[in-house]
């Protein structure tokens, strides 16, 4: 090769001799610059970007999100509708990779625990995407998760596989984007598993036992707000009223106040219990109580069942004030909870109901005697409903 080029060389160099014009610089010129454009030409590999995972969509989607502020001239509620149309967007792109159950979009994975198939009840334990949990720190804290899931659907679902993938939705608590839940095939919910809370009020203070009811009568009198609805009934020598709150906004505290009073006769026990259908378990507070002690249950625990004559395990929360010593005629027993109102619901039903038990569990006192509405318990309940803004 290097023998062709000096032969071309030369010759150039006789044809410039003859012709007077340097060929030979020509050339090189020529050479040189071919080379520089090789050289200069991006590989095609660097050109190319990576293709975006659905996965780092979702995550972009969600930082882009965060990053939203209010302009300078833009209201509260236009920035509010704006980032409520961003988030209605993602939500909406997620919507059919979440039904196939795809690993698109995931949050992660659901493993299947175990199944209750007497109460058609799935526990499940998460593994998160780390770029989630990077996005919500509290997102690790969820590791197993309760669902209500029918035999026929458990079986379709989890016989051959079981695992599946989880996707989320996510809402604005203020000023923070939060998990507002959880969902496989965007049908069957996931609903976090929280420790039980049960309490057993003790009194503490020396003051005689009417003063104490004095003083929490004007606390609770003083602390009535408009926003407070009542529910009052009396039939079959028993007394009860509850004072609860209309509406609450979402993870915000609200309290109930539960009040029964005994007319019919001296009583050796009796109760009033307070259950809580949408759902499987609740934290609570015992703000105030003269019952013997106030007490909660949730899935998976035993409470009694009026049909089945003995212990079932819980479907969904309760929280029960019961008197385990004599009860006399004319006296009135009361407990005051707190609880953090639920996201992702727009009106928690509570059902209320009491019992007396006059000699014995046999010779028993209930109220209502008669109603539409029964509780996992086998009781009649009356409802009522508390307003949830999202």
């Amino acid at each position: 090769m290097t023998k062709i080029i000096n032969v071309i060389f030369l010759f150039l160099f006789s044809f410039s001799l003859i012709h007077g014009e340097n060929l030979t610089d020509k050339y090189r010129e020529m050479m040189n610059a071919k080379t520089n454009n090789v050289q200069s030409k991006p590989s095609t590999q660097e050109t190319i970007a990576p293709p975006a995972t659905p996965l780092g969509n979702l995550i972009d989607s969600i930082k882009e999100i965060k990053k939203l502020k209010q302009g300078t001239f833009e209201s509260t509620t236009d920035f509010n509708t704006r980032r409520d149309d961003k988030i209605s967007q993602l939500q909406n792109t997620i919507k059919p990779f979440a039904k196939k159950g795809s690993k698109d979009y995931s949050a992660g994975s659901a493993n299947m625990k175990s199944y209750d198939a007497d109460n058609e009840i799935m526990t499940l334990t998460l593994l998160w995407n780390n770029e989630i949990k990077s996005i919500f720190p509290k997102a690790k804290e969820i590791k197993t998760v309760l669902m209500n899931i029918s035999r026929a659907d458990a079986k379709e679902l989890f016989a051959k596989e079981k695992t599946h993938n989880f996707h989320i939705k996510i809402t604005y608590k203020g000023d923070k984007l939060t998990i507002s839940s959880m969902w496989i095939n965007d049908k069957y919910e996931l609903r976090k598993r929280m420790p039980k809370k049960s309490a057993t009020y003790t009194r503490n203070s020396h003051k005689p036992l009417e003063m104490q009811k004095q003083n929490r009568a004007t606390h609770d009198m003083n602390s009535q707000t408009s926003n407070d609805k009542v529910i009052s009934f009396s039939e079959n020598g028993i007394g009860i009223h509850i004072i609860y709150p209309a509406y609450v906004k979402a993870g915000q505290s609200f309290k109930i106040r539960a009040e029964m009073t005994n007319k019919y006769s001296r009583a050796k026990q009796g109760g009033l219990t307070l259950s809580f259908p949408d759902m499987v378990s609740m934290d609570g507070t015992v703000l105030d109580n003269d019952f013997t002690t106030v007490k909660g249950y949730g899935y998976p625990e035993k409470i009694y069942n009026k049909q089945a004559r003995r212990g079932v395990p819980a479907k969904y929360f309760m929280v029960e004030g019961w008197q385990s010593r004599r009860w006399y005629y004319g006296k009135t027993k009361t407990f005051s909870v707190e609880f953090v109102a639920p996201r992702g619901l727009n009106r928690l039903s509570v059902n209320v109901r009491a019992v007396l038990w006059i000699r014995n569990k046999h010779d028993v006192r209930e109220i209502p005697t008669k109603s539409y509405i029964y509780d996992q318990q086998g009781f009649s309940v009356k409802r009522f409903l508390i307003n949830i803004e999202n």
